[in-house]
């Protein structure tokens, strides 16, 4: 006698725990930002300014030589919104039937908590991306295309200092680009209000590298250097940071690739002069999440404002290939 298997399908193993995630970075762009709450549309963001010129003698009646200035920064936001419908029922048929509650009308799952968290966390680093790297006429991506980010108001503006176009970043270039920001470009009044040079995560490693190829200064990068993505550059004051908001390989694109006009792109500039707005800051943290009777399906949704702006873009030193 022999097994007769002629009527059985091939056998796959289908594993229902753990559940492995892609990898996502993690959020800290906005650390680097001035944020601004209850930005419900448009607000004008006051800028203040006072000097104080010297007058020889100390005497009665005095001439006023002092001028006190306030100017306005328009801040806008724009409404965005993540929404997602998923019918329980259709987790039946498959391996997911496991993480489902017994009865036949199911009204949650055990993926519950795993679902909103990672939408939260794709949520978060799309949110930077799209105020650093957004314009609203870009069309392969829902996310770009909402907001002008920093990139295109320093573009549209023109008046960022610049630093010397190359082809690309490479080992070859990038302590050039570095180095003629922070020593040349960024304006001596910015120095004393702690600047940041910030760029992709890629640029930075590049930079690591070559700085440890060149041992100046003696100075290797370390672990601490690779896992914060920061160090304070050699001979000077200011912080060079490794953003993700700012990388080459972002994907957030759904058609096509992320605009050449975000590519490599470098920034430095300091947190009072870089406004991010918003209307509540836990409208990016908070998620809808209910079972809708009606069609029989679990709904998630989040909604919330974003909006940046500049205060002076002649403090900001910049960089971007040819």
């Amino acid at each position: 006698m022999a097994l007769s298997l002629g009527s059985l399908s091939a056998y796959s193993y289908e594993m229902t725990a753990p559940i492995f995630e892609t990898a996502l970075l993690g959020d800290s762009s906005t650390d680097l930002l001035t944020k601004v709450p209850g930005i419900k549309s448009s607000a004008k963001i006051p800028v203040f300014d006072s000097t104080a010129p010297a007058q020889t003698g100390n005497g009665c009646n005095p001439t006023s030589s002092g001028t006190t200035s306030i100017t306005q920064t328009t801040l806008s936001t724009v409404d965005f919104s993540v929404e997602e419908h998923i019918c329980l029922k259709d987790l039946e048929a498959y391996f997911t039937q496991a993480y489902l509650p017994g009865g036949a009308k199911p009204e949650t799952t055990e993926l519950l908590d795993r679902i909103v968290n990672r939408k939260l966390a794709y949520i978060a680093k799309n949110v930077a991306r799209t105020l650093f790297q957004g314009k609203t006429t870009y069309t392969n991506s829902t996310w770009l295309k909402l907001m002008n980010g920093y990139i295109s108001l320093i573009d549209t503006a023109g008046t960022a200092q610049a630093a010397t176009t190359q082809t690309d970043v490479t080992t070859s270039t990038v302590r050039g680009i570095v180095e003629e920001m922070i020593f040349q470009k960024i304006p001596s009044r910015v120095l004393g209000k702690n600047p940041v040079l910030a760029m992709g995560m890629e640029n930075f490693r590049v930079l690591l590298q070559k700085l440890w190829a060149d041992n100046l200064y003696h100075y290797i990068p370390g672990a601490r250097e690779n896992n914060t993505m920061e160090l304070i550059y050699p001979g000077s004051n200011v912080k060079v940071v490794g953003i993700q908001a700012l990388n080459n390989d972002n994907d957030i694109v759904e058609t096509g690739v992320l605009p050449s006009a975000v590519n490599d792109r470098m920034i430095a500039f300091d947190k009072e002069n870089f406004v991010f707005g918003f209307d509540q800051e836990n409208d990016l943290t908070d998620f809808d999440v209910f079972f809708d009777k009606t069609s029989r399906k679990l709904k998630f949704f989040l909604a919330g404002r974003i909006g940046v702006a500049v205060h002076d873009f002649t403090a900001v030193a910049q960089y971007k290939n040819t």
